[in-house]
C-alpha cells in the first residue's frame, strides 16, 4: 500500500511530498521525504535480518532493523526478548558500530544496561514500584502524592540535587531548582496563563543577572511579542492569521542541539535532539539510557551527514557538548561552536519550547513512558508529526519542513550542506 502526503502552503503551492509505503501488516516499510534520503524498515518475519543479543532472539512481529539510505548509509539493528523488551541494539555508520544491551526482570522493569563503551548501569526499585536510585548515577529519587517527580538527589561528592515544583491546581511544572550543597546552580520559574501558555520564565540566581522572558499572546493565544535581556521582538500577523516574517530572516544553516530527561515508569531516559535554529525543523535525534558523549556525537553526525555542514552550533555548557571527542567532530567540519552563558537556558529557547511541546502534546497526555521500549517508539512518531505536519503560529501556520525546504531551496547555491561529515 501507498500513501502520498503533499505538503502545501497557504498560496497553494506544493513545497514538498511525503511517500509511505506499507505491508501486507499495515506496518511501514518505507518513507521517502523526497529530498530527504529515504528510510526502510524491516520486521522479523521469516528470515529477515535480526539483531543478535547475548540473552535471545525471537521472532515476535517486532522492528528488528532501520536503513537510512544515503551516501553514508545509517542501520539500526533491534533485538527483544520473550516479553517484547528490547534487549539491543546495534547502530552502524560511518564505519563504526555502537551496541546497547538490557536486561529485565519479570515485571518488565530494567534491571541492567550495558553502554556501547561496555560500562554497567544497574537500577532498583522500592515496593510501589517506582524507582528508588540508580547505581553510579543517582542515588536517590523521590516522588509527590501524584506521583510527579519531585527530586533527585545525584551520587555527586558535591550533593548536587534537583527539585520540582508543580502548580497545586494545574499540576503544571513551576518551578525547577538544583544545587549542591553550597551553591545554587539553577532556580528557574515558570509562570503560565490559564490557556496554558508560558507568560514568564525567569532564573532567580542573582549570578546570572536575574535572566528572565516574557511573552504577551493575544485573544487568539497568537505570540505578540517576546522580551529577554533588553531586546524585544514583536510579531504581527494578516487578517487570516498567518504570521509575518521579519525582513531580516535568515536562510544561513545553523543548528541547536539540546539534553533533556524523560521521566520513565520505572526510571529515566535521556533524550539529544539537533535542530534547525530558523525552521524549528528536527534535524536528528538520540535516546539513551545514561547521560554519556557517544549518542550525543551520534545525533550530531546524522543531521551532518543527512542535512549538511552547519555554519554555526549552539549548545548549552554541558559535559557531553564539552567534551573532547563533540568538540573535536564540530571542529573537524569546520563549524563555528556557539555555547550558552553558564545556567541560561534562554540562550537556546527554541529548543526548550521543542521539549515544553513534547511533553505536553504527547509524554503528559499519555501518562509518560512505560518503558524503553515504548521511550524509543513514540518520539519516533512525535517528531515526524511535528516536522511533518504540526502547523506552527511563528512559521507562519507551516509545518518546519516547509520552512527548512524553502530556506534549503533558496540558499543552494553556495550553501556547504554538499560537504562531507569529518570524524
Amino acid at each position: 500500500m501507498l500513501i502520498n502526503k503533499q505538503l502545501i502552503d497557504l498560496s497553494g503551492i506544493t513545497v514538498g511530498e511525503i511517500s509511505y509505503h506499507y505491508d501486507l501488516l499495515s506496518r511501514i516499510v518505507q518513507k521517502d521525504h523526497g529530498l530527504q534520503a529515504y528510510i526502510t524498515y524491516s520486521y522479523d518475519v521469516g528470515d529477515s535480518q535480526k539483531c543478535t543479543s547475548s540473552n535471545t532472539n525471537l521472532s515476535i512481529g517486532k522492528l528488528t532493523k532501520v536503513t537510512v539510505a544515503n551516501k553514508t548509509p545509517i542501520t539500526i539493528d533491534y533485538g527483544y526478548d520473550e516479553r517484547g523488551n528490547t534487549t539491543c541494539i546495534v547502530k552502524n555508520f560511518s564505519g563504526r558500530s555502537y551496541k546497547e544491551e538490557s536486561k529485565y526482570d519479570i515485571l518488565n522493569r530494567m534491571l541492567e544496561l550495558t553502554n556501547p563503551n561496555g560500562q554497567k548501569v544497574s537500577y532498583r526499585y522500592k515496593e510501589d514500584l517506582t524507582p528508588s536510585s540508580i547505581d553510579g548515577l543517582v542515588h536517590s529519587i523521590t516522588y509527590n502524592e501524584r506521583d510527579q517527580l519531585e527530586s533527585i538527589l545525584y551520587n555527586s561528592a558535591s550533593g548536587l540535587s534537583t527539585n520540582y515544583a508543580y502548580d497545586p491546581s494545574t499540576l503544571i511544572l513551576t518551578n525547577i531548582r538544583s544545587q549542591t550543597t553550597n551553591t545554587a546552580i539553577q532556580d528557574i520559574s515558570y509562570q503560565i496563563n490559564s490557556r496554558g501558555h508560558i507568560e514568564l520564565i525567569h532564573d532567580n540566581i542573582s549570578d546570572h543577572q536575574s535572566l528572565s522572558a516574557k511573552y504577551q499572546y493575544d485573544e487568539l493565544g497568537q505570540l505578540l511579542s517576546y522580551e529577554s535581556q533588553g531586546k524585544i521582538s514583536n510579531y504581527a500577523y494578516d487578517p487570516t492569521g498567518n504570521f509575518t516574517l521579519n525582513e531580516d530572516f535568515s536562510n544561513s544553516i545553523d543548528y541547536t542541539l539540546s539534553l533533556t530527561s524523560l521521566s520513565m515508569k520505572h526510571g529515566f531516559m535521556y533524550l539529544v535532539a539537533i535542530i534547525d535554529w530558523f525552521s524549528r525543523y528536527v534535524l536528528s535525534w538520540r535516546l539513551s539510557n545514561d547521560m554519556g558523549v557517544e549518542f550525543c556525537i551520534e545525533a550530531l553526525v546524522e543531521a551532518i551527514v543527512m542535512n549538511g555542514v552547519p555554519m554555526i552550533f549552539n549548545t548549552d555548557q554541558g559535559p557531553q557538548f564539552t567534551a573532547t571527542a563533540f568538540v573535536k567532530t564540530v571542529e573537524a567540519n569546520g563549524i563555528l561552536m556557539s555555547m550558552d552563558g553558564r545556567g541560561r537556558a534562554l540562550d537556546n529557547v527554541f529548543i526548550e519550547r521543542l521539549w515544553r511541546s513534547l511533553k505536553y502534546e504527547d509524554v503528559y497526555l499519555n501518562g509518560g513512558h512505560t518503558d524503553g521500549r515504548e521511550g524509543r517508539e513514540r518520539p519516533i512518531q512525535y517528531f515526524s508529526f511535528y516536522n511533518y505536519e504540526r502547523l506552527h503560529q511563528s512559521l507562519g501556520y507551516k509545518t518546519p519542513y516547509q520552512i527548512y525546504f524553502e530556506g534549503r531551496h533558496k540558499s543552494e547555491e553556495g550553501n556547504p550542506a554538499t560537504q562531507l561529515c569529518q570524524l
